[in-house]
């Protein structure tokens, strides 16, 4: 059963209300434009469909702080003040969403507004109650997933929850094949999400306007070399990759490997990077945290078998903290049926 009560037409209706207020008020107040069209989807109700996340936590939210990772604007707050929780901390790595989000939500609901510098938090430990990360997980370089889990388990309360819930999920067949194709585009071919842009032509550009005063110039060619052989590299180290192969010779290619997920080479942040959900558990349980897959979200439940994990493109895994005690641990590893005894 979902902890998540049903809302009333009241409180619905307040709802609406508030999310169009935020919208009027972003339009009156000149906000970016991408944050006026978030609040526009949100006054048409988007907000109905985020319910069904918050339902994947195993108990009412009424009291408890919340930590919405990867929150963009952090739209999720007035819904979560309408649910009880007391505070809100939205959190995420672009500077506009912060700035826009803390003008417009995080000051009338007393939200706070945190950048998550390669994935580190200025948080408290033990301090956050409820963490959601929703369609996020997916997004972070694979470098900082170590960071990522470290840094969530620190700030979650001794039975704290942590929701992650994406759609990319490697055990199933449809989604790894249309993921193998949908990378190739987004690196280097044409595509709805990029239009005849891609990551290679952006590295192309960044190349081009970081050596645009190197004499002689770099040739089209020599741009498209590097640009084609520095695949997944990003900010300054793919400027510095390029300027010890031009002033030192040293140049390692790295070409694009089929069915990798593509970096994003300004932010270094994942293009819907997929995960078998048991190595999300397993990663999560050696920091500390209890694992489950969950299915449904009106009912969620536990997996009923393995072949469970790869049936549904979405998955769900729900993450508890354990006592943060030598001892808890130790009963953690009697427990944990991932451990098994020297032979």
């Amino acid at each position: 059963m979902s902890a998540i009560a049903e809302l009333n037409d009241d409180r619905k209706t307040r709802l609406n209300e508030v999310y169009g207020e935020i919208l009027a008020d972003s339009e009156a107040r000149g906000a970016g434009n991408k944050f006026v069209r978030m609040s526009a989807r949100y006054k048409d109700g988007h907000w109905e469909k985020t319910i069904k996340k918050l339902g994947l936590f195993s108990r009412p939210l009424t009291g408890g702080t919340f930590m919405d990772f990867g929150c963009k604007f952090g739209h999720l707050t007035p819904l979560l003040t309408e649910y009880g929780v007391t505070k809100v901390y939205s959190v995420d790595v672009d500077e506009e969403h912060l700035r826009d989000g803390a003008n417009f939500i995080g000051n009338r609901f007393g939200s706070e507004y945190v950048m998550s510098d390669d994935c580190y938090l200025d948080i408290p430990s033990n301090s956050i109650d409820f963490i959601l990360v929703n369609e996020v997980i997916s997004h972070i370089n694979p470098t900082l997933l170590p960071i990522f889990f470290q840094e969530t388990a620190r700030v979650l309360t001794v039975g704290g929850e942590m929701v992650i819930s994406d759609g990319n999920n490697w055990s199933n067949k449809k989604t790894r094949d249309d993921l193998i194709d949908w990378y190739s585009l987004w690196e280097s071919g044409t595509s709805k999400e990029f239009g005849e842009s891609n990551y290679t032509k952006q590295r192309y550009v960044i190349i081009k306007n970081s050596f645009k005063d190197r004499r002689p110039r770099l040739t089209p060619e020599e741009l498209d070399y590097y640009a084609k052989n520095t695949s997944g590299l990003w900010g300054a180290r793919l400027i510095e990759t390029v300027r010890r192969a031009l002033d030192e010779g040293r140049f390692t290619e790295r070409p694009y490997r089929a069915g990798m997920p593509p970096i994003h080479p300004n932010y270094g942040v994942a293009m819907e990077r997929a995960f078998y959900p048991e190595e999300v558990e397993l990663s999560l349980r050696t920091y500390g945290l209890m694992t489950e897959q969950v299915v449904g979200t009106t009912k969620p439940r536990q997996l009923r078998s393995e072949e469970e994990r790869g049936k549904y493109k979405n998955f769900v895994i729900r993450a508890t903290k354990l006592p943060e005690t030598i001892e808890a641990m130790k009963q953690f590893a009697i427990d944990d049926p991932y451990t098994y005894e020297d032979m």
